[in-house]
Protein backbone atom coordinates (compact mmCIF):
# COMPACT_ATOMS: atom_id res chain seq x y z
CA UNK A 1 0.00 0.00 0.00
CA UNK A 2 1.63 3.27 1.41
CA UNK A 3 4.07 4.55 3.05
CA UNK A 4 3.17 8.42 4.45
CA UNK A 5 6.05 11.04 5.44
CA UNK A 6 3.16 12.36 7.45
CA UNK A 7 -0.39 12.77 8.54
CA UNK A 8 -2.89 15.32 8.45
CA UNK A 9 -5.93 14.48 10.53
CA UNK A 10 -8.87 16.22 8.49
CA UNK A 11 -12.71 15.95 9.84
CA UNK A 12 -15.38 15.72 7.51
CA UNK A 13 -17.76 14.33 10.44
CA UNK A 14 -19.87 17.38 10.75
CA UNK A 15 -21.40 17.66 7.38
CA UNK A 16 -25.41 16.70 7.08
CA UNK A 17 -25.81 17.09 3.00
CA UNK A 18 -26.20 14.05 0.78
CA UNK A 19 -23.76 15.19 -1.92
CA UNK A 20 -21.44 17.63 -1.93
CA UNK A 21 -17.76 18.69 -2.90
CA UNK A 22 -14.96 19.47 -0.43
CA UNK A 23 -11.28 20.47 -1.09
CA UNK A 24 -9.27 19.19 1.78
CA UNK A 25 -5.52 20.08 2.17
CA UNK A 26 -3.24 17.28 2.53
CA UNK A 27 0.46 16.98 2.86
CA UNK A 28 2.51 14.51 1.02
CA UNK A 29 2.62 10.91 1.65
CA UNK A 30 -1.11 8.95 4.09
CA UNK A 31 -3.60 11.43 4.91
CA UNK A 32 -5.92 10.06 7.44
CA UNK A 33 -9.30 12.04 7.37
CA UNK A 34 -12.01 11.60 9.87
CA UNK A 35 -15.33 11.17 8.52
CA UNK A 36 -18.83 10.38 9.68
CA UNK A 37 -20.10 8.04 12.41
CA UNK A 38 -21.48 6.00 9.98
CA UNK A 39 -19.70 3.83 7.29
CA UNK A 40 -22.42 4.98 4.73
CA UNK A 41 -20.53 7.56 2.24
CA UNK A 42 -18.14 7.68 -0.71
CA UNK A 43 -15.34 10.00 -1.29
CA UNK A 44 -13.94 9.93 -4.65
CA UNK A 45 -10.78 12.61 -5.70
CA UNK A 46 -11.31 14.37 -8.75
CA UNK A 47 -7.80 15.07 -9.36
CA UNK A 48 -6.92 11.69 -10.23
CA UNK A 49 -3.03 11.86 -11.03
CA UNK A 50 -1.93 13.56 -7.68
CA UNK A 51 -4.34 11.75 -4.89
CA UNK A 52 -6.06 8.07 -4.34
CA UNK A 53 -8.23 6.76 -2.25
CA UNK A 54 -6.49 4.07 -0.47
CA UNK A 55 -9.03 2.95 2.37
CA UNK A 56 -12.34 4.22 2.90
CA UNK A 57 -14.11 2.32 5.69
CA UNK A 58 -11.18 2.20 8.66
CA UNK A 59 -11.64 2.41 12.46
CA UNK A 60 -9.30 3.23 14.92
CA UNK A 61 -8.20 0.59 17.35
CA UNK A 62 -6.13 -0.15 20.26
CA UNK A 63 -2.86 -1.56 19.65
CA UNK A 64 -3.06 -3.74 21.93
CA UNK A 65 -5.31 -5.73 19.29
CA UNK A 66 -1.75 -6.07 17.07
CA UNK A 67 -0.75 -8.69 19.99
CA UNK A 68 -4.18 -11.26 20.15
CA UNK A 69 -4.86 -12.92 17.20
CA UNK A 70 -4.88 -9.96 14.60
CA UNK A 71 -5.33 -11.99 10.90
CA UNK A 72 -2.75 -12.33 8.37
CA UNK A 73 -5.82 -10.65 5.58
CA UNK A 74 -6.13 -7.81 7.95
CA UNK A 75 -5.14 -4.39 5.72
CA UNK A 76 -3.64 -1.98 8.67
CA UNK A 77 -2.50 1.64 9.24
CA UNK A 78 -0.08 2.25 11.84
CA UNK A 79 1.20 5.63 12.95
CA UNK A 80 4.55 6.15 14.47
CA UNK A 81 5.93 8.12 17.14
CA UNK A 82 7.62 10.55 14.55
CA UNK A 83 4.56 10.80 12.62
CA UNK A 84 5.12 8.63 9.79
CA UNK A 85 2.24 6.67 8.52
CA UNK A 86 2.29 3.12 7.11
CA UNK A 87 -0.31 1.36 5.36
CA UNK A 88 -0.72 -2.66 4.36
CA UNK A 89 -0.95 -5.77 5.15
CA UNK A 90 -0.64 -7.12 8.73
CA UNK A 91 2.41 -9.00 8.28
CA UNK A 92 2.48 -10.93 12.12
CA UNK A 93 4.18 -10.06 15.57
CA UNK A 94 8.37 -11.11 15.56
CA UNK A 95 10.25 -10.97 19.18
CA UNK A 96 13.69 -10.14 20.18
CA UNK A 97 15.37 -10.76 23.38
CA UNK A 98 17.22 -7.24 25.15
CA UNK A 99 19.06 -6.74 28.08
CA UNK A 100 21.78 -8.98 30.18
CA UNK A 101 20.85 -12.56 31.07
CA UNK A 102 18.89 -12.06 34.83
CA UNK A 103 17.06 -9.13 32.99
CA UNK A 104 15.99 -9.96 29.30
CA UNK A 105 12.85 -8.89 28.56
CA UNK A 106 10.78 -9.95 25.13
CA UNK A 107 10.32 -6.66 22.96
CA UNK A 108 7.72 -7.40 20.33
CA UNK A 109 7.88 -5.91 16.79
CA UNK A 110 4.97 -5.73 14.47
CA UNK A 111 5.24 -6.16 10.49
CA UNK A 112 3.49 -4.22 7.92
CA UNK A 113 3.68 -5.72 4.29
CA UNK A 114 3.68 -2.75 1.93
CA UNK A 115 3.54 -2.69 -1.61
CA UNK A 116 5.92 -0.51 -1.50
CA UNK A 117 9.12 -2.28 0.09
CA UNK A 118 10.48 -5.58 -0.85
CA UNK A 119 10.36 -6.42 2.74
CA UNK A 120 8.09 -5.67 5.69
CA UNK A 121 8.54 -2.28 7.43
CA UNK A 122 9.18 -3.64 11.16
CA UNK A 123 8.34 -0.92 13.93
CA UNK A 124 8.69 -1.51 17.55
CA UNK A 125 5.25 -1.61 19.52
CA UNK A 126 6.75 0.75 21.95
CA UNK A 127 6.97 3.61 19.09
CA UNK A 128 3.22 3.17 17.51
CA UNK A 129 1.06 5.88 18.50
CA UNK A 130 -2.33 5.09 16.50
CA UNK A 131 -3.28 1.78 14.92
CA UNK A 132 -6.43 1.82 12.50
CA UNK A 133 -8.12 -1.33 10.68
CA UNK A 134 -9.64 -1.79 7.20
CA UNK A 135 -13.40 -2.76 7.74
CA UNK A 136 -14.07 -6.54 6.23
CA UNK A 137 -15.41 -9.77 7.60
CA UNK A 138 -12.57 -11.29 9.05
CA UNK A 139 -11.74 -7.66 11.02
CA UNK A 140 -15.39 -7.07 12.47
CA UNK A 141 -14.63 -9.17 15.62
CA UNK A 142 -11.62 -7.14 16.66
CA UNK A 143 -13.13 -3.79 15.11
CA UNK A 144 -15.86 -3.97 17.96
CA UNK A 145 -13.86 -5.51 20.61
CA UNK A 146 -11.07 -3.07 20.41
CA UNK A 147 -12.45 0.00 19.20
CA UNK A 148 -11.56 3.68 20.69
CA UNK A 149 -14.14 5.95 18.99
CA UNK A 150 -17.57 6.24 16.74
CA UNK A 151 -16.11 7.66 14.20
CA UNK A 152 -14.81 6.28 10.59
CA UNK A 153 -11.87 7.19 8.60
CA UNK A 154 -10.67 7.53 5.24
CA UNK A 155 -6.32 7.14 4.40
CA UNK A 156 -6.01 9.05 0.91
CA UNK A 157 -2.69 8.99 -0.77
CA UNK A 158 -1.48 12.75 -2.38
CA UNK A 159 1.16 12.89 -3.90
CA UNK A 160 2.10 16.64 -3.05
CA UNK A 161 1.42 18.96 -0.38
CA UNK A 162 -1.53 20.64 -1.55
CA UNK A 163 -5.70 21.80 -1.75
CA UNK A 164 -7.03 18.62 -3.35
CA UNK A 165 -10.91 18.78 -4.48
CA UNK A 166 -12.80 15.97 -3.62
CA UNK A 167 -16.57 14.69 -4.12
CA UNK A 168 -18.38 13.20 -1.08
CA UNK A 169 -21.51 10.81 -1.58
CA UNK A 170 -23.55 9.92 1.87
CA UNK A 171 -26.32 7.41 2.22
Amino acid sequence: MVIGSAVAYLVLSWRKEREWEEELELSRGLNIVRMFKDPEYNITPKNRQNTKVAIKHAVKIDKRALLENMPKSATIIIVDSEGRAYAGKFGGVEYEQRGIFPFKKNVPKIKVRTAKQGRPVVREYNNIDEVYIKLMKSTERIAEEWRKDKFYYAAIVAKKKGRYPFKIRRG
